[in-house]
């Protein structure tokens, strides 16, 4: 009996997945992608295309369109009555004492 010869066996052919830097690429581009929608969906949510994406994603009836437009008067609220009744209960910023050893691996 003769042994196959090395041309009559079939090739096998294996798939290679992408090198990683095609995946980093790809992650970055992503990454860019979602950073500028979510600018433009934050920062300017009345302009252009994000109007239609800000619509979307916080309808009218949730309130924070009204929250966007409010106008806020800082003197008002800080010469308000009910706010000069509020009292400080510590110190600002809290102080917290040191917890543990200073150093552990001694």
């Amino acid at each position: 009996m003769e042994a196959p010869s090395l041309q009559s066996q079939i090739p096998v052919i294996t798939h290679r997945p992408p090198k990683l830097s095609v995946l980093v690429v790809l992650g970055l581009v992503a990454a860019v992608i979602a950073f500028v929608v979510g600018y433009f969906v934050f920062t300017k949510p009345n302009a252009g295309p994000a109007s239609l994406i800000f619509d979307k994603l916080f309808p009218s009836q949730s309130g924070l369109v009204q929250l966007q437009s409010a106008d806020l008067d800082i003197e008002s609220i800080v010469t308000n009555s009910v706010f000069s009744q509020l009292k400080e209960y510590g110190p600002i910023p809290l102080q917290i004492p040191p917890l543990g050893k200073p150093n552990p691996f001694i």
